[in-house]
């Protein structure tokens, strides 16, 4: 069995953090399944994967925010 046989669950923090990050879970997804690999510190592996900047999203993401904050 491989290792992207298992299903990928975000822990209750990576949930949370999503919008914050300005991501989505379909985004994270696509970089643990076909991301780049590599050592990270204290023996952990890492991905990373580019996406297209969505300025609509971003622009969206603040209006929310700020809009909650006041």
């Amino acid at each position: 069995m491989g290792r992207l046989d298992k299903p990928i669950r975000l822990s209750g923090h990576a949930q949370g953090h999503l919008q914050f990050r300005g991501t989505s879970l379909q985004e994270v997804t696509a970089a643990i399944e076909t991301g780049e690999w590599q050592d990270a510190e204290l023996c952990r592996l890492e991905c990373r994967k580019d996406f297209p900047y969505n300025a609509d999203r971003f622009v969206r993401f603040l209006w929310m925010n700020r809009e909650r904050l006041s």
